[in-house]
């Protein structure tokens, strides 16, 4: 690792530098920008993600940061990749940079109120990227790191190689109809996607497959590589964190709970993922019961499959703090010194019994 580590030193440093290039950019310009910046895009092309300064100027280039880092050690750790041709090894390392100056750089030019068409340009980038990748991954020698990695192909050079080739004729294509398909109609946009990634992967495992079992009827056997302690080791500790994160996930998107306290002197509502908000009830003006609420936009907070929290914005309140279950279109809205929150329960019933009992403890 430390040999590899010292022979790519240049490239590593100032690959890590370009990523973090974005942030010294916000920095500079941190009193031009906006409080608040958008930071996501749905699939139709329309804002859904805003975040702080703060968050916008030093979250996203600080994660891709850290993601090359752990590249480049995942990389370095694996012995083969010493034999790596330069060309692979040089796209490794500049990966994350592009995606951090692309990406941050779309971010900026909308907060400085430029147009940018975003389904245009995300499917163009992802295009130009897989044609690069696509034209040097028959150049990758065998490794544990790069490449198509299945058992076939780890264990069989010719495996590998004939994989390998046919992979990088899909992603070359695969990257050429993502740009040809950036000019077509959004709604066409996400089945072109699936389409293109589903073919990148599923063609080269099955092929893949197919020049292995033409080999076992050869009698050609197939040797799986040793390990290197340090190769050992990640295995381990990839097998442990990896369901790790994909639990934790899980557990974030499908679970929490909104808590609704109507207390002697006011009211208290809490959700699992975000802080509790209290209200005095001789400081509300108004409690109203609403169905089919658009909730608008998130600005900042939480947001899964079971609940959204957090400020959100929409036409009807402008600013306001919600605290909801998704699954339920039911909604008490409560109106104080300005400010609006709006809150539900698991269903319309419960929902409606909380806002008939804050009523009355509203009108004492």
């Amino acid at each position: 690792m430390k040999k590899w580590l010292m022979e790519h030193k240049v490239g590593v440093v100032l690959s890590s530098v370009v990523t973090l290039l974005p942030m010294l950019f916000g920095i500079v310009f941190w009193n031009q920008l906006p409080e608040v910046i958008t930071t996501h895009w749905g699939a139709d092309g329309v804002a859904d993600g805003f975040a702080g300064k703060a968050l916008a100027v030093f979250l996203v280039p600080g994660i891709l940061f850290l993601l090359n880092i752990l590249c480049v050690c995942v990389t370095a750790l694996d012995r083969r990749n010493r034999e790596q041709s330069p060309k692979v090894t040089g796209m490794l390392l500049w990966v994350f940079p592009i995606i951090s100056l692309t990406t941050n750089g779309i971010v900026y030019a909308v907060a400085f109120e430029q147009n940018i068409e975003i389904m245009q340009f995300i499917p163009v980038l992802m295009g130009v990227l897989f044609v690069v990748m696509g034209n040097y991954m028959p150049k990758t020698k065998r490794n544990r790191t790069i490449g198509v990695k299945i058992s076939w192909t780890m264990n069989n050079d010719e495996n590998w190689n004939k994989t390998h080739r046919l992979a990088g004729k899909l992603w070359v294509a695969g990257g050429l109809v993502l740009i040809a398909g950036a000019f077509l109609p959004v709604k066409w946009m996400i089945p072109i996607l699936v389409g293109v990634l589903l073919a990148m992967c599923l063609v080269p495992f099955l092929y893949s497959y197919w020049i292995y079992r033409r080999h076992k009827k050869q009698g050609i056997e197939y040797k799986a590589a040793d390990k290197s302690k340090a190769e050992k080791i990640a295995m381990k500790v990839s097998a442990v964190i990896v369901p790790l994160i994909l639990i934790g996930c899980a557990v974030l998107i499908f679970t929490g709970n909104v808590e609704v306290q109507l207390q002697e002197d006011g009211l208290i509502v809490d959700t699992t993922y975000w802080n509790a908000l209290s209200v005095d009830y001789d400081a509300i003006d108004s409690v109203e019961y609403l169905e089919d609420l658009d909730i608008g936009y998130r600005v900042s907070g939480f947001g899964g499959a079971r609940l959204s929290a957090g400020n959100f914005e929409n036409d009807a309140f402008g600013n306001y703090t919600l605290y909801s279950y998704n699954g339920c279109d039911a909604m008490v809205i409560v109106k104080s010194q300005g400010k609006v929150l709006a809150f539900n329960a698991k269903d319309e019933a419960q929902t409606y019994a909380i806002y008939q009992s804050l009523l009355e403890k509203v009108n004492q």
